[in-house]
């Protein structure tokens, strides 16, 4: 599974781009991540919308001091730290989808 990438939405006629990232302590210390997240930022203020939609597996991201991080943690960022359970998984889920329908 890559850690992040461009995904194409298709929604009632439309269709966009944005950037699904996926931060874990892992992938934080990865530069190709920092270049993609740096990328969804420079392409979100030339179209003045939503593009990146980052998703968090466990706490480095609220911990990392990154400027890129630090810019992350401004935004709604899905919380599925809970993904093995069922239930905070769904939730987290629900709340990405509706994230992605209101751009």
């Amino acid at each position: 599974m890559s850690v992040s990438g461009r995904v194409e939405v298709r929604a009632a006629g439309t269709h966009t781009e944005v950037y699904a990232t996926r931060l874990t302590e892992s992938s934080m210390k990865s530069a190709w991540v920092e270049s993609e997240v740096e990328a969804a930022f420079e392409k979100e203020r030339k179209q003045k919308r939503t593009v990146l939609f980052p998703i968090q597996l466990d706490v480095a991201v609220m911990e990392a001091e990154e400027a890129w991080a630090v810019d992350i943690r401004t935004r709604n960022i899905g919380d599925f730290r809970g993904w093995k359970e069922h239930d905070k998984y769904k939730k987290a889920f629900e709340r990405l989808l509706k994230d992605l329908k209101a751009e």
